[in-house]
């Protein structure tokens, strides 16, 4: 079987596009709508060069409003049913957050699903998404852990990532392409490091 790993976070953050980077290829739909995209958790599978293979859970945008394709409450409820459908365990939470700003729904929704619903019996990592024109990306956690850790969120593990290749030039090749690649090297060896071999 493989190991669950569940993917959250705000509509927007940069969920499914973590999901293509992860898997090395265009799997799930991607949108730049007002709207999320994403209606149902969606399971998509790889198996890393170790061999361990995963199961990547993308999900429905936290936060939308009333207003969106899938309402926060509904959004909410729908988390809290594939959490407790995962009879075969979950190995690894991603709570995924498109910098710079750390709002106060991230917080709560940390809170909510680690603290709460899994009891941190899981471990969670945190994705730090949008970050692709920075100099250092990874200085950007850095710069700004101490923010995150003062208001309760405390990951296992971060990974401050380029969600996108960017344009395509006349080239052909992509403005933030050695970025891309960087960031899924970092986003695997994130996951190898941290997911539980018992779920």
């Amino acid at each position: 079987m493989p190991f669950n790993v569940v993917i959250f976070g705000e509509s927007g953050a940069g969920k499914s596009s973590l999901i293509n980077l992860l898997c090395g290829s265009d799997v799930a739909a991607i949108s730049s709508s007002a709207n999320g995209c994403i209606l149902h958790a969606t399971p998509y599978d790889y198996t890393d060069p170790t061999g361990a293979s995963f199961r990547f859970w993308d999900t429905a945008g936290l936060n939308e409003g009333d207003g969106g394709r899938v309402p926060n409450v509904e959004a909410v409820i729908r988390l809290y049913r594939l959490i407790m459908s995962l009879h075969d365990g979950i190995s690894l939470l991603i709570f995924v957050m498109r910098a710079p700003r750390i709002r106060d729904a991230s917080a709560k929704n940390w809170t909510l699903f680690h603290e709460i619903i899994c009891r941190r019996q899981v471990p969670a990592a945190i994705a730090i998404t949008g970050l692709e024109g920075e100099e250092s990306m990874d200085a950007w956690w850095t710069q700004n852990q101490d923010s995150f850790h003062a208001q309760g969120i405390s990951p296992i593990g971060h990974a401050c990532v380029a969600g996108t290749r960017g344009k395509r030039s006349r080239d052909g090749t992509h403005k933030f392409n050695d970025e891309y690649e960087v960031s899924r090297e970092k986003m695997l060896v994130m996951i190898q490091q941290f997911f539980l071999r018992q779920p």
